[in-house]
């Protein structure tokens, strides 16, 4: 669904246009951005998982990979590519396409964090930073990583969901997004979980 826009802030055909270009640009840079990370995932298992930076780094293309196809996803799914039911697409865009792009967004800030914090290794403790930051580290910090970011993103799951429901406007049952009662209470408490981990992490790898 395109954002809709204040009135009076510029017409509605300019609006669109500039959208149009947008998608048109994203259209174009996400496809290209998925072909190199395919390559650079070939290249670094090739190299092979000796060293931890190659886990991470294999990781981290991984992850921008799987960011890069929700994004050109919902980028296919706007009004102004496809015209069929809005309901059953607004409900795959946030809950198949938008969340996941989110959580992969926030797993790939963490996995640069750890690069960094490795590199900031590499200067400090030169001849110590092989045996600090091992092959097991890498893995434990990437399972962790995972299993946490999906734990927490599971109130929001509980919150909304795909199914039927009726629209009186048409009177018509149709699949779109139900939204759970006690949804607000579930979405704050993931906001909660996630802003605490977008501050806290990258401090305690740091």
């Amino acid at each position: 669904m395109i954002p809709t826009i204040d009135e009076g802030l510029m017409d509605e055909d300019t609006y669109r246009l500039i959208v149009l270009v947008c998608l048109v640009i994203s259209v174009i840079i996400s496809p290209l951005g998925i072909i190199f990370n395919i390559i650079n995932i070939v290249v670094f298992c090739k190299l092979g998982f000796k060293e931890s930076t190659n886990i991470i780094l294999v990781s981290l293309a991984v992850t921008d990979m799987c960011m890069l196809l929700t994004i050109l996803g919902m980028t296919l799914s706007t009004d102004l590519v496809v015209t069929s039911d809005r309901d059953i697409l607004d409900a795959i865009t946030l809950i198949i396409l938008g969340w996941p792009n989110v959580l992969t967004t926030k797993i790939a800030g963490c996995l640069t964090t750890y690069l960094t914090f490795e590199r900031f290794l590499c200067v400090v403790l030169p001849l110590r930073v092989k045996t600090i930051l091992q092959k097991k580290t890498a893995l434990t910090f990437i399972i962790a990583l995972c299993l946490f970011s999906m734990a927490y993103s599971v109130p929001m799951y509980l919150a909304n969901s795909i199914g039927l429901r009726f629209n009186p406007m048409s009177n018509q049952t149709s699949v779109g997004l139900i939204v759970a009662e006690n949804s607000d209470v579930l979405e704050g408490f993931e906001l909660m979980v996630s802003r605490c981990a977008s501050n806290i992490v990258p401090v305690l790898i740091v």
